[in-house]
């Protein structure tokens, strides 16, 4: 039976994205820098919109937990580059809802 779930578990993982296993997202998690922002879970979209405007067809990982977001990216981010997406998550918050 052991042998059985390890085969199934390794099809399973062959069938993710590289950037859902477990294995690629730690070895991206190696090499890259960490930036946490404060925001709810609602706030990726925007932090991941952003991330992708200034690391083009790079990877990076966000995940959040307690009102905190945390972005695994290539390089550590400017100050005016973290400035600019706190900016866009509290002008998300207050949106108009239609």
């Amino acid at each position: 039976m052991t042998n059985f779930l390890s085969k199934l578990k390794k099809g399973a993982r062959q069938l993710l994205p590289s950037y859902l296993s477990t294995t690629a997202a730690e070895k991206v998690e190696e090499n890259m820098e960490k930036e946490i922002f404060e925001g709810r879970y609602t706030d990726e979209s925007v932090v991941a919109q952003h991330l992708r405007a200034i690391f083009p067809g790079q990877r990076f990982q966000i995940s959040s937990e307690r009102g905190r977001i945390f972005c695994n990216i290539p390089r550590k981010l400017t100050p005016a580059e973290h400035e600019v997406i706190a900016k866009a998550m509290r002008a998300d918050h207050y949106a108009p809802v239609h």
